[in-house]
This record gives C-alpha cells, sequence and structure tokens, in this order.
C-alpha cells in the first residue's frame, strides 16, 4: 500500500475504515440535543463557584510549627503534637508572656468556638489557621491525651487565655491580685506530662502507665480502660493494664464501678 493514492469512497474505506466513518458522520446533520435549562447552568456554575471556595477557605496553611522555646533549637512540631509540646513550654515557664499553646507565637491571637460552640477555628495569625479543635476534646484528659488545656476567659479582666498559661497571665496582668483556683495545675496533673519518655506521640505508653501514682491515674477516665457495657477489660494497651493491676484499679475507682 505504500505510495497507494485512493480515488474512491469504497478504495478509502478499505484502506481505512475508522478514518472514514468518523469523517463521514462529521459531515452529518444534528438532529437532536439534550437540553439544558438555562436556570439550571447558572445553578450549577455557582455550585462550583461555591464548593471551589469552600476548599480554598478550608486549605490547611501549615502543617508544623516552628519552637525556639526552652531547650528547644527551631525545631519542627507537626500540629498532632503541638499542644502537648507547647503545654510543656506553659508548664515550665519558658516564654516571657503568654504563648499560643499550639504554634508557640506571643502575639496574643486566639481560636474561637463556631456557632455550634463545638469546634475552635484558629485564627489567620496562627500558623495552623484552617484547621479545626474539638473543644470537648480539649477540657477532657484521657490515655490518649493526658492534659487538659484550653481557653478560659480571666475572672479579672475577660481576657482569653490557655489554661496553663493563666498563672503567667496573673503575675503580668494582675500581679496584686490572688491566683484564681482555675489557674493552677496540681502535681498530679502535671506528673501526667512530666512522666511521659516520649513525645512523638500524645497517648501515654505502657511504661508511662508504670510510673504513675494512684492519684494520677485517678484522673485518667475509667472507660479508657474498663468496658462498663460488658463488664469486662478493654482489649488494648489499656485494657491489658487495667486487668493486670485490677486490685489497684478497684481501689482506686471504686469497687461499685466494675459491678
Amino acid at each position: 500500500m505504500v505510495g497507494f493514492m485512493p480515488e474512491t469512497l469504497d478504495e478509502c474505506c478499505a484502506h481505512n475504515p475508522i478514518n472514514v466513518s468518523d469523517h463521514i458522520a462529521s459531515t452529518l446533520p444534528e438532529f437532536w440535543s439534550r437540553r439544558v435549562s438555562r436556570r439550571r447552568k447558572v445553578g450549577d456554575q455557582q455550585a462550583k463557584e461555591v464548593v471551589k471556595a469552600e476548599k480554598v477557605k478550608s486549605k490547611r496553611t501549615c502543617k508544623h510549627s516552628v519552637c525556639s522555646l526552652g531547650t528547644c533549637d527551631s525545631e519542627k512540631i507537626p500540629m498532632t503534637t503541638a499542644l502537648m509540646h507547647f503545654s510543656q513550654h506553659q508548664m515550665n515557664g519558658d516564654a516571657d508572656t503568654c504563648i499560643c499553646a499550639f504554634c508557640g507565637a506571643a502575639d496574643g491571637h486566639m481560636p474561637e468556638l463556631n456557632n455550634t460552640r463545638k469546634k475552635y477555628m484558629f485564627p489567620d495569625a496562627c500558623c495552623f489557621a484552617g484547621n479545626t479543635l474539638n473543644a470537648k476534646k480539649l477540657k477532657t484528659i484521657e490515655c490518649s491525651q493526658p492534659l487538659m488545656n484550653h481557653p478560659l476567659e480571666c475572672p479579672s479582666c475577660s481576657a482569653a487565655v490557655w489554661r496553663f498559661d493563666m498563672k503567667k497571665h496573673f503575675t503580668i496582668a494582675h500581679p496584686e491580685e490572688e491566683i484564681p483556683e482555675v489557674a493552677i495545675l496540681s502535681e498530679a496533673e502535671q506528673n501526667l506530662i512530666k512522666k511521659k519518655k516520649n513525645f512523638r506521640k500524645n497517648a501515654l505508653q505502657k511504661a508511662d502507665l508504670e510510673r504513675l501514682e494512684d492519684k494520677e491515674l485517678a484522673l485518667l477516665p475509667l472507660t479508657d480502660f474498663w468496658d462498663s457495657k460488658n463488664k469486662t477489660w478493654k482489649s488494648n494497651l489499656y485494657g491489658n493494664f487495667g486487668k493486670r493491676n485490677s486490685t489497684r484499679m478497684k481501689k482506686i475507682f471504686g469497687k461499685k464501678k466494675f459491678e
């Protein structure tokens, strides 16, 4: 077929039938096309623009913050462990002023509750802007995150301050006033953090649990260890710890809770 030049349509079909059929189809008149409502077309376009805007608004601007407080030397801190990391700095008083418990910034920005009051929204000034925080989880001590650090309203000036920084806030802003009880962290609560050896993860590990005293274990929820519905120890790290120390756990939490 090299150098062959078809002269008729039949010869063209025999030489390249696919291209010929496409060519013929393209020259035929279009008898029917789907009718698209102009209103629907406009609505679909607006919906696409809204979805696109939401994606831009919810974009995670940063995956980590940088810390130079205390003994840290420009250490990169991921958001997953940021609260645990900067809460330690707040607890140890490593900063000269109050800081953000997630990025360590000292510009005074604070997360705000959304309309449902179930989540905290990071402000634009925070490097984690665009992310949200579970408000209930921040106010609960549990094995997966053994600290309770959340925004509080100062009883003296109504300023929003992180719980672990309230003592410093009173030292700076209200030096002559008595520090409220809410700003005082008990020794047992501090030890939940101090006795952790690995801070790459928030959760308490087996070795961490072994180091805790009774008053420190009492701060953890029994539901992390005990399945009250099935009346048995949970089949995880914490349930196994409770099972091995069942006598001690029943003494701490009370025998009635295990019945």
